[in-house]
């Protein structure tokens, strides 16, 4: 028995590091937001919780004047403020992200070393590997493990930054309605001290009629407001003694309808942000950027970015563009009549098909990359250590969407790899063309051509004649020169 193959060790070094460029830098990336946004918004959270300061009381005289509905008030002022004291974000992961990646990455680097290692055992070996082949599945393990890891950080930080957001919006909500009770509160007891003096009232009355603003007042209740002011200018016009006896009422008017304004403009300018932040997310699905497989070769992470809806269709047909535009401009539409929950709506369902097509585009991204990075280190070795002309072409004139073919020649040899590529599953496939040289001499054997392609790291596991299934490294197969031969390479 020679035990464990080196192409095995191979093979498992090379699953252990997809497993580690898959999850690298993207997660590490999108664990990094996330803590962000779970500081930013508890940051913000706190901001509004010493904003707040403290809920009104009402004093004897407005006590005696509003009453019930004073204590009410009074009531609703402070379980508003102790709700919105109350309201806490967790942000333990956002805390402790930072330390997880620096742990990460010495792993990494770790884990890396020990991968060169393997290789550097393997790199004059082709079999009795069982000892390199169990350190490299140890290894793989790790590197899963790593990429389980880091995916958890990811999905906790992802929860995390939701509920914060959601505490945000809420306590937000809660601000702006404890600011409007509160200034109710403190305007009955404005209301109640001012009311021994006639003028005093009218000045009281008057700051009211001003501190509603017209606009949004005529936006929302023209009729109501009309009416309002109408009654308000005749209550300034009234003698002292009636307009003693009906201040109250005109001033309790303006406070709620001044109330309610402010609620009501809150709740738009919420729906409107709301609205608005959903267009942003969906806008910025749009604007991420994915590589071109040749130019990541070329520039690695410094390669230009193309954006997702100018990716797609440079491999495959896809609708999705279309489908989105159709959803923003509807969204669009309804926020010019300033329908923001429909809007909304629109936009998150824009948002969706943007994350399909950005599934889409990660996924012809790295088949692309693969299969360029397949290709081009086997055409290195045809090339650099066979010393074969080579050119590599598209397939479908689709770029590597559709695998890419290499051509080799050698004098009146030719080898074809015809298509090089991944299927479903993610395993290579590579098919061979070999026209043999009519002298019958050709530059490399199969077994040569094999040996080269395994040692750069290529496990080839064998060589077979489409015809026949036969397979071409084995001794018992002969050859005739400038006969036609096709050959499928299989890989494990």
């Amino acid at each position: 028995m020679s035990g464990k193959k080196s192409t095995e060790v191979a093979d498992l070094l090379q699953q252990g590091w997809a497993a580690r460029e898959l999850t690298n830098n993207r997660l590490d990336d999108a664990i990094r937001k996330y803590a962000e946004s779970v500081l930013k918004d508890n940051k913000e959270l706190s901001g509004l919780q010493a904003q707040a300061g403290a809920s009104e009381t009402l004093n004897s005289d407005a006590n005696g004047m509003f009453g019930t509905e004073g204590q009410k008030k009074v009531q609703e002022a402070a379980t508003l403020l102790h709700k919105l004291q109350s309201a806490v974000i967790v942000e333990k992961n956002a805390k402790e992200s930072a330390q997880e990646l620096k742990r990460f990455a010495a792993d990494l680097r770790k884990y890396d070393s020990e991968a060169a290692d393997i290789r550097r055992a393997i790199a004059n070996k082709y079999d009795y590997c069982n000892r390199e082949y169990t350190q490299a599945s140890a290894l793989k393990k790790k590197y899963e493990k790593m990429a389980a890891d880091r995916r958890a950080l990811e999905n906790a930080l992802k929860r995390e930054a939701a509920v914060a957001h959601d505490v945000l919006l809420e306590a937000q909500k809660v601000f702006s309605q404890f600011e409007a009770v509160n200034k109710a509160v403190r305007d009955m007891n404005v209301m109640a001290a001012n009311r021994k003096q006639a003028e005093a009232i009218r000045k009281q009355i008057t700051e009211y009629k001003q501190e509603i603003d017209g606009k949004w007042a005529n936006k929302f209740w023209p009729q109501e407001y009309s009416a309002l002011m109408q009654k308000t200018e005749q209550a300034l016009r009234m003698s002292d003694a009636q307009l003693i006896e009906e201040a109250a009422d005109i001033q309790g008017q303006l406070n709620t309808f001044s109330s309610r304004l402010i609620a009501r403009i809150a709740q738009w300018e919420q729906e409107k942000q709301a609205a608005l932040d959903a267009e942003r997310k969906a806008a910025l699905i749009t604007e991420e950027g994915f590589v071109d497989a040749v130019d990541f070769s070329n520039d690695g992470d410094a390669a230009e970015r193309i954006k997702l809806f100018e990716y797609i269709p440079y491999y495959k047909e896809c609708d999705a563009e279309q489908r989105y535009n159709d959803k923003y401009s509807k969204a669009t539409q309804m926020m010019q009549a300033e329908n923001f929950v429909e809007a909304k709506k629109l936009y998150e369902e824009a948002g969706n098909i943007a994350s399909e097509a950005r599934d889409i585009a990660l996924a012809l991204q790295e088949s692309t990359i693969k299969t360029t990075q397949l290709t081009e280190a086997i055409c290195d070795v045809m090339e650099k250590d066979l010393h074969y002309d080579v050119e590599i072409t598209e397939i479908n004139g689709h770029d590597c969407a559709d695998g890419l073919r290499l051509v080799c020649k050698a004098g009146d040899e030719i080898i074809d790899f015809t298509r090089i590529d991944y299927d479903e599953q993610g395993n290579p496939v590579v098919d061979i063309d070999h026209t043999e040289s009519y002298s019958g001499n050709c530059r490399a054997s199969w077994k040569d051509i094999t040996k080269a392609l395994r040692k750069n790291g290529i496990p080839i596991t064998d060589v077979r004649l489409s015809a026949t299934g036969e397979s071409v490294l084995a001794d018992s197969v002969n050859h005739t020169a400038n006969k036609r031969q096709e050959q499928i390479t299989s890989y494990q």
